[in-house]
């Protein structure tokens, strides 16, 4: 997954301003070695931004991700 594919994802809700998606570096990640990845993205508003956090959370699945 790219930065791309979530940019197009989270484009639904508004306006995305950037967009970095990173190896998951938490320490469940580390332990278990997961190879997950995590994305942080900024919309352009706070309006857009909680309308993305209320209806995608937790909803992009990035290729290979471990699903609990």
């Amino acid at each position: 997954t790219t930065a791309a594919t979530v940019t197009a994802f989270f484009a639904v809700y508004g306006a995305v301003t950037a967009c970095d998606v990173r190896p998951d570096v938490s320490a469940a990640g580390r332990r278990e070695k997961t190879g997950n990845l995590m994305a942080y993205v900024t919309m352009a508003s706070v309006e857009e931004a909680g309308e993305a956090m209320r209806a995608a959370h937790r909803k992009l699945r990035m290729p290979g991700a471990v699903t609990e």
